[in-house]
């Protein structure tokens, strides 16, 4: 059974969020932009011995992939985004320097996910839902058998 821990990260008060179970945990969104936010992140994965296995990105504007570069670094993890997406993660740095905030170039994308695709931890499911609108190559993620997107 999935379980959600959500942060607030960064200047833009971005939503970046765990999906675990009681093992392992998928980054989503990893907005966290300076070390205290990358500490409070890595407290919460050590303090309930999570091991991240995946780095899930509902889209790439700045604020969203600020994280990327950490989670390479500590946890090998490369980010899994929507193709139409790709542009946005590879100009992130320049996105967050016409605002006056920093962001490290991500790693290149373990993968594209599209609709329909299945995002597996340990036997539960999330399913990959195409929702363009906000932004260019955006997903959602949603869990049929828990009733969450």
């Amino acid at each position: 059974m999935f379980r959600i821990a959500p942060f607030t990260f960064n200047p833009f008060q971005e939503n970046t969020w765990v999906v675990h179970n009681d093992r392992q945990a998928i980054l989503v969104d990893p907005g966290c932009a300076d070390a205290e936010e990358e500490r409070e992140l890595e407290h919460f994965l050590a303090q309930n011995a999570l091991e991240p296995v995946r780095l899930v990105l509902t889209h790439a504007h700045a604020d969203h992939v600020m994280g990327c570069a950490w989670a390479g670094r500590r946890y090998g993890l490369r980010p899994e985004l929507h193709r139409d997406a790709l542009p946005y993660l590879e100009g992130a740095p320049r996105s967050a320097a016409m605002f006056g905030v920093h962001c490290e170039p991500s790693p290149p994308p373990q993968g594209f996910l599209a609709e329909g695709d299945l995002v597996e931890l340990d036997g539960d499911v999330l399913r990959v839902l195409f929702v363009p609108g906000h932004a260019e190559g955006h997903i959602a993620l949603y869990c049929e058998a828990q009733g969450f997107v």
